[in-house]
């Protein structure tokens, strides 16, 4: 009995030896995570980040024509939590493995339903959600350990990127950004249609994204609840603005003031938007109000006209090809 009472309390005490000293120790890849907000979709990416270490990356250790984790250790994952197109292809929100086919030329990148495997092992390409055909480039400088990330992000677009050793691998994910507002405001507008922030709210979403049409109607709906609002009135001013109308532009800024001064004056405090509106006004009222803003617009156009970089070397190289 007392030999067994001793081998109990060893065990025990082994036991609890090793709970106590649990090693956490680094990994050899360590694991990352990457968010980003697109429009009103949230991405994130999960995965490791192998370092090159003195090997030969592409084409030995991640072989040509051969399915890749993208990473290290379990698949890599790509998160979203809104309807979205990848390379091209329409995909529903949802956890997707991110696999990848090495070419010398072109990569295949791909979107895998599975997010349960470890590695690229036992993939199964009929659970493939989406794949997108993509050009490498390689830059001068190499990067040690394998980086993705969202970037070139835009109002409704972003590119998917990868860069390890001096590769770099680019794939362009779209939202429908004016869908998906669109389905919100209106839901805002059923659920308060006497709030007049809500319209007005929408009149600045459609002005930013170039709606001046649409954005003045939301923006005088606004105002039908409201007609004391100076911000309403100011952002009228500005829609106005933007299709080129001063004079209607500025008779909503003079209001604008009247309002803000007249409220501040109630409250016994300084009107705190009285230079932004002043410098407005301004602007409205100068005779060459017209001037200005057809110049601005001018200078919009040129700049969306300018060639990009790439452009600009596929240009290079079809001269270089005609000598």
């Amino acid at each position: 009995m007392k030999a067994l009472k001793n081998i109990l309390v060893a065990l025990l005490i082994g036991l609890s030896y090793f709970t106590s000293h649990a090693q956490r120790l680094p990994q050899p890849s360590p694991k990352a995570e990457v968010k980003q907000i697109l429009g009103l979709t949230n991405f994130s990416l999960e995965y490791s980040r192998p370092g090159v270490k003195g090997r030969v990356i592409w084409g030995d250790l991640v072989p040509y024509d051969q399915n890749w984790r993208t990473g290290a250790n379990r698949a890599t994952l790509l998160r979203s939590t809104s309807k979205f197109i990848f390379g091209g292809v329409h995909v529903p929100p949802g956890t997707y493995a991110l696999y990848t086919i090495p070419g010398t030329s072109s990569w295949t990148v791909i979107l895998n339903s599975d997010t349960t495997l470890w590695g690229a092992e036992d993939y199964d390409p009929e659970l493939n959600v989406a794949e997108a055909e993509v050009k490498p480039r390689f830059e001068e400088n190499s990067k040690e350990r394998l980086e993705l990330k969202f970037n070139a992000l835009e109002d409704s677009t972003m590119n998917l990127s990868l860069s390890w050793e001096c590769l770099r691998l680019d794939v362009p994910i779209e939202v429908s950004l004016m869908s998906m507002a669109s389905e919100n405001i209106e839901m805002a507008l059923a659920d308060s249609p006497d709030d007049y922030p809500v319209p007005r709210n929408a009149a600045v979403f459609y002005k930013n994204m170039g709606h001046y049409k649409r954005a003045l109607d939301y923006a005088n709906n606004s105002l039908e609840i409201n007609p004391e609002s100076w911000y309403t009135h100011y952002i009228i001013g500005e829609i106005f603005e933007e299709m080129g109308q001063c004079r209607e532009a500025l008779e909503h800024g003079m209001t604008a003031m009247r309002i803000g001064l007249e409220r501040a004056e109630e409250s016994g405090e300084a009107f705190a938007y009285e230079k932004m509106v002043t410098e407005k006004i301004e602007l409205w009222r100068s005779p060459d109000c017209q001037k200005k803003i057809e110049n601005r617009e001018q200078e919009k156009r040129e700049a969306e006209s300018e060639p990009s970089s790439q452009e600009e070397e596929t240009g290079k190289k079809k001269k270089k090809k005609n000598k």
